[in-house]
């Protein structure tokens, strides 16, 4: 059967995680992909004996791999990571989107009410900005049909920095930029939540240094 196609543009179009060996494919805008297949019916299996040991075993490792896949953080030990995400960087043309990987990685961490957002590649961090009650960062949730877009957001002088976690049936972690002429930059994790980008279950962001507000750019509400 067909995959059904959900389509729906964050910030600008949004865009499909698929990039091969560090070239730019074309791609559509996030894409989340669901597939209702039919399934038919087996004949049951006789019951197999398992090994105990060897079980345990094979569970630990697909732990220690599902592990190795996550991206990598810029948290520290002392802090709580709340997200870690790949970062893609997107390309708009008259012949469609293309997107390209890059080694840099997002992460937000928590310090007991603080929330420091970090950009970079691992071992050298190019941006970094930490909200406190005394100067929060601002949040803001959207939704469109049935995905939901949670919006944490920051300035740094005249530049903003919007990190949107689509939500529902949307999978992924955008990254926009805007200055005073406007969007300066636009970049995606993927769409593989094993892969791509990472989010605690089990912690949220410190509301003590979140404030909500409405964003300042059009395309961010």
């Amino acid at each position: 059967m067909r995959y059904l196609l959900c389509l729906f543009l964050l910030g600008c179009s949004g865009l499909l995680a698929a990039c091969s060996q560090g070239k730019p494919d074309q791609v559509e805008p996030h894409v989340a992909v669901h597939a209702q297949d039919k399934q038919t019916a087996k004949p049951r299996q006789p019951a197999q004996v398992v090994d105990a040991t060897g079980s345990a075993q094979e569970a630990e490792k697909k732990v220690t791999e599902r592990r190795s896949s996550l991206p990598p953080s810029h948290c520290k030990s002392s802090e709580v990571a709340y997200l870690n995400s790949r970062v893609k960087k997107i390309h708009r043309s008259e012949k469609g989107v293309t997107i390209t990987p890059t080694q840099n990685i997002l992460s937000l961490c928590i310090d007991g009410d603080n929330i420091i957002y970090r950009y970079g590649k691992i071992g050298t961090v190019d941006l970094e900005k930490t909200a406190t009650p005394e100067a929060p960062f601002y949040q803001h949730f959207a939704r469109l049909g049935r995905i939901g877009m949670q919006r944490t957001f920051f300035n740094s002088g005249s530049y903003y920095y919007y990190v949107t976690e689509s939500l529902g049936m949307g999978s992924g972690i955008s990254i926009d930029v805007f200055d005073s002429s406007g969007q300066i930059a636009e970049l995606f994790s993927g769409l593989d939540p094993e892969v791509d980008f990472w989010v605690s279950e089990d912690v949220e962001l410190p509301t003590a240094s979140l404030l909500e507000k409405m964003p300042p750019h059009k395309n961010m509400q």
